[in-house]
């Protein structure tokens, strides 16, 4: 005997409500929506700001390592730069001039790695959080909050990219402008590896470069 099917949810009107009215106030095709402060949304995004900023003091010294000279030399030259890609670029063209074969090879590694993070950086910092709300029913039918989101979404200027952003039916494709909490912890430790990756690439980079240490005038 084939299984009865489910009516369907109706929402003719969603209201944004600081609590939920009483049982026999509730409209038969409106959505009470009792928006959440999750205090993890905002954390989540301080921590990968924080542990970003310290990536950036990494590559500050390596750029001082591979520049050589004074260290307010290289902030001056490390500040001037407009963003992440010049950075890399800047960096790219010192390590080039100074490094073996080797290390230039491991340098292009990172710095691709780099190049891959700051596309997701930006797309965070630049993003805004977004409240995902899956629609359920209540036992009369009613239009209830099943499941409540919150993510941070990129919106890019191309109208098909910015279809993506919605289409459930593209994780893959989706995921490129969509992060929730969870998914900026995990960006998060993925700069923190990196941060230490470079670390452990320019200590015996600098001892080779600059034995008698950063002049850190």
């Amino acid at each position: 005997m084939a299984k009865p099917e489910k009516p369907n949810i109706i929402v003719s009107n969603i209201l944004h409500v600081p609590e939920m009215p009483p049982e026999n106030e509730l409209g038969a095709t409106t959505l009470y929506v009792v928006p959440q402060q999750v205090p993890e949304r905002d954390q989540s995004l301080g921590r990968f700001m924080g542990k970003w900023s310290g990536l950036e003091l990494t590559l500050q010294s390596l750029t001082h390592t591979l520049m050589g000279g004074p260290y307010s030399a290289t902030g001056v030259v490390f500040h001037n730069c407009q963003g992440i890609k010049q950075i890399g670029d800047l960096i790219s063209g010192l390590g080039e001039l100074n490094l073996t074969s080797a290390e230039f090879g491991q340098l292009h590694s990172l710095l691709e790695r780099l190049r891959k993070k700051n596309t997701k950086r930006n797309r965070i910092i630049h993003g805004v959080w977004i409240p995902e709300i899956t629609i359920g029913s209540d036992d009369r039918n009613r239009p209830i909050v099943a499941k409540y989101v919150w993510a941070r979404v990129y919106t890019p200027t191309s109208p098909a990219e910015q279809q993506k952003t919605t289409d459930v039916n593209n994780p893959g494709a989706r995921s490129k402008y969509r992060f929730t909490i969870e998914e900026i912890d995990k960006i998060t430790l993925e700069v923190m590896q990196l941060r230490n990756d470079i670390g452990t690439f320019l200590a015996p980079v600098s001892k080779r470069l600059r034995p008698e240490g950063p002049n850190m005038q």
